[in-house]
């Protein structure tokens, strides 16, 4: 039975025994290495590498697959063995000299490491970690086409492309980049007559590959795709993909496209999504194809969105480009949500590239603790969302878990929970999964929690958790700790956002002198402010991990309003240091009903540093358009944040 510790030096040593070890002395002279009667060892395990990463953490071993031992040079066979239960072997009393250990897949896989490795004994030395993957092979198959309307796929009038030469290659640094290094796994050539077009490779090995087309004569094939190729136990895989070419004869290139409210950041135009008319556009000529605009480099064109978000540039010479949006028109929070790398590209002759590009707000909702996903379960007290919503919810975030998915259930996980340091980690992970799959927490949002990871963005961090705990078993009271922690920062909103705007959550609130725990913040407990009331004293904001001498430029008092009831409207105020009381401007709905719900910023004076910000006295008061003053007239409020840039 291998520990961890055991298996771990299994891992590193693997990558060391692929080439001569650093650290092991000359070899002596061996002039008889065929009778082993020495005290040296190879050692190392066979496992099954469904993702091909070539590293066995987390695999199943494989037993009875086959191994010899040869001597380096002659090739003269020492021993040979086979894979206990566990895919694990050994070659004992081995002398000094160099060895060739050598791997025949089992029946039904192929091999996703070299099936040999090259170790050099000294001194008796024992070697660990010597392993081999295999994983059951798989078929890529797909056809080549003209895509005479750009759309990407094939139609009944576009015609597969004949003699194209397809390569598979290695993508070796995981970069999803074709660099001379990747090595070529095979090629072939696309069918012509019956099925043209059509081509297929058997017997692959998962991993990362890239699949490169090139097509004959007058035609230009798109960029290299990139697959990420995963086996299942039975039948391997079977990936389909068509590769569309265009005619470099059609004329110039134009990019086209929408700009967006990707309001929930997943790169998308859903249906509920608006447009952002009046963004100013620029394209750049991108001579060191590095995907961005840089300093000198020529700008090309300028336009600007029209009223529906749609932007076009025509008449484009082939070539690299970068693109650049000018947000002024759009709130200083908002972040683009794909990768800065996609408004870089190459355009060809007869090229019509349509490129979308959607922005959100991180801040838009703010994340719920382990209690409020409960009350959320159970539709306790003043519910978020719908049964049909919370089910759907807890039906994403299973699926997408790799914790604890044969121990419990995610809803049970977080209702039920077993108790200790598994039942509280268990619950955090719970309610982290279930802000993640209702959108209150976005993947792509930064993050600063420099005390516990350093992980830059929400999707960063809940990898880092799923690592912790892979595969889904006991851990240590250590490990479930540190799930714990994680998970429960990003319930509780720390750290979110840093790097772009500061969101201070309101620790305290003053209503006429009275201090009650209203937990002001994205997603908390609403307060109702009434006429009657006097005003709501807002203090003691909480400056998170900044530092108090940070700078902070246009600081906002942010104010989400849940409900305007009768004539209501709301002020804000701020108490200057020399006693003024300064407005710092009022909202007034456009209409008075319960089912108000709208943000307003008011900015704040003489603010330059978070010390000041967060000892800010800051006041709201509600007053009504009419001079009367009834019981219904008051304002439902639901968060205050205080937001600046830094």
């Amino acid at each position: 039975m291998f520990t961890r510790a055991r298996l771990l030096m299994h891992v590193m040593l693997f990558v060391l025994a692929s080439s001569l070890p650093a650290w092991a002395a000359p070899p002596k002279p061996q002039p008889n290495p065929i009778a082993p009667n020495g005290s040296g060892s190879i050692s190392g395990q066979v496992f099954m590498d469904f993702n091909g990463d070539g590293f066995p953490i987390g695999e199943n071993g494989v037993a009875n697959a086959s191994l010899k031992l040869l001597a380096q040079g002659t090739g003269a066979l020492i021993a040979q063995t086979a894979t206990g239960p566990d895919g694990f072997y050994e070659f004992l009393n081995l002398n000094d000299g160099a060895y060739l250990v050598v791997l025949t897949p089992p029946q039904g896989t192929v091999s996703t490491t070299p099936n040999t490795a090259t170790v050099t004994i000294s001194f008796g030395g024992q070697f660990f970690g010597v392993s081999f993957g295999v994983a059951p092979p798989g078929t890529i198959m797909g056809v080549v086409f003209q895509d005479v309307n750009l759309d990407g796929m094939q139609g009944p009038l576009e015609p597969g492309i004949g003699d194209a030469l397809v390569e598979l290659f290695e993508d070796a640094n995981s970069n999803g980049q074709l660099d001379a290094s990747d090595r070529l796994l095979a090629s072939t050539v696309t069918a012509s007559g019956i099925g043209q077009g059509s081509y297929s490779f058997t017997n692959v090995a998962p991993g990362r590959r890239i699949l490169r087309v090139t097509p004959p004569g007058a035609l230009s094939s798109q960029e290299p795709d990139v697959l990420n190729l995963v086996s299942s136990e039975v039948g391997g895989f079977s990936a389909n993909l068509d590769v569309a070419v265009l005619d470099v004869s059609a004329g110039p290139a134009s990019l086209s496209g929408t700009i967006w409210h990707d309001r929930n950041g997943n790169e998308f135009i859903d249906p509920e999504e608006p447009p952002l008319p009046h963004v100013q556009i620029e394209l750049y000529a991108d001579p060191n194809i590095n995907r961005q605009v840089d300093a000198g480099e020529r700008l090309v064109v300028t336009t600007t969105a029209n009223s529906s978000g749609q932007y076009a540039l025509a008449g484009l010479a082939p070539g690299n480009y970068a693109l650049l949006t000018l947000n002024g028109t759009l709130p200083a929070s908002w972040v683009p949500s794909q990768d800065a790398s996609a408004l870089g590209f190459s355009l060809t002759t007869g090229l019509n590239r349509v490129l979308n590009i959607g922005y959100y707000d991180p801040f838009t909702v703010g994340p719920l603790t382990v209690g409020d996903w409960k009350k959320e379960v159970k539709q306790q007290g003043k519910p978020h969302y719908t049964p049909a919503e919370v089910s759907q919810f807890i039906a994403i975030g299973q699926a997408s878990s790799l914790v604890f998915p044969e121990i419990v259930s995610l809803e049970d996980a977080l209702l039920k929970g077993a108790g200790g340091d598994e039942g509280h980690a268990r619950k955090e992970y719970a309610a982290l999964r279930l802000n993640l799959a209702s959108n209150r927490l976005l993947a792509k949002t930064p993050v600063n929690l420099p005390d516990l990871t350093t992980r830059t963005t929400v999707g960063e961090v809940a990898k880092e958790i799923e690592a912790v705990l892979t595969p889904p078993s006991v851990q240590t009271k250590k490990e479930y700790d540190r799930v714990r922690k994680l998970a429960g920062a990003l319930n509780d909103g720390k750290g979110i956002g840093y790097g772009l705007r500061g969101t201070m959550p309101l620790v305290n609130a003053l209503l006429k002198g009275t201090e009650v725990a209203s937990k002001l913040r994205p997603g908390g407990d609403n307060v109702d402010l009434r006429i009657t009331d006097g005003y709501l004293w807002m203090w003691r904001w909480s400056p998170g991990s900044l530092s108090s001498t940070t700078n902070v430029f246009d600081p906002q008092l942010r104010i989400k309003v849940i409900a305007f009831y009768d004539d209501a409207v709301l002020e804000a105020r701020q108490m200057l240091p020399d006693g003024r009381e300064v407005s710092l401007g009022m909202a007034v709905p456009t209409i008075w009903n319960k089912d108000i719900k709208a943000t307003y910023t008011f900015d704040l004076w003489r603010m330059s540093t978070v010390a000041q910000l967060v000892s800010a006295d800051l006041r709201l008061y509600v007053f009504n358009r009419t001079g009367t003053v009834t019981k219904k007239e008051h304002v439902k409020i639901d968060s205050a944040e205080l937001i600046f840039a830094y």
